[in-house]
């Protein structure tokens, strides 16, 4: 989606994505904590800790993305800061993480459903979602 644009715009959503990947990985260690609970639960048919699982999991995940989101959103010039020394860089970075940096509570409430979902068997939902996803994409 950024080839068309100039190197510095490349180079700048190459580090700002260094962020998300942290995010992403932070957020998968929450997620999987979850999934090994639910399946647990599951199994022993206790529907009562499963949702309580559930709920626990997504509000973990949601408050750990406010912890990326507020500052990628509010302090953006210190976190390009932190990634790269280019002014260049760091004011093409500022203009993508203010916009992508929404994506990480929306990424919080979505994964963590889909993974709770394929944790009890419930794969056509999480297949569904996942091909109307690369589709639109």
């Amino acid at each position: 989606m950024v080839a068309t644009l100039d190197a510095n715009a490349v180079a700048a959503v190459g580090i700002c994505n260094n962020i998300f990947n942290f995010w992403n990985m932070f957020s998968f260690g929450i997620i999987s904590g979850g999934m090994i609970l639910s399946s647990q639960f599951y199994g022993a048919k206790n529907e009562t800790a499963l949702r309580k699982i559930y709920g626990l999991t997504i509000a973990v995940d949601f408050i750990a993305s406010l912890f990326f989101f507020l500052p990628c959103f509010i302090w953006t010039d210190s976190v390009m800061k932190i990634l790269t020394t280019s002014n260049e860089l760091i004011n093409d970075g500022c203009n993508y993480l203010k916009i992508v940096c929404f994506i990480y509570p929306l990424q919080a409430l979505t994964l963590t459903t889909l993974l709770i979902l394929r944790s009890f068997g419930k794969v056509k939902i999480t297949v569904f979602s996942s091909l109307v996803t690369m589709m639109t994409n």
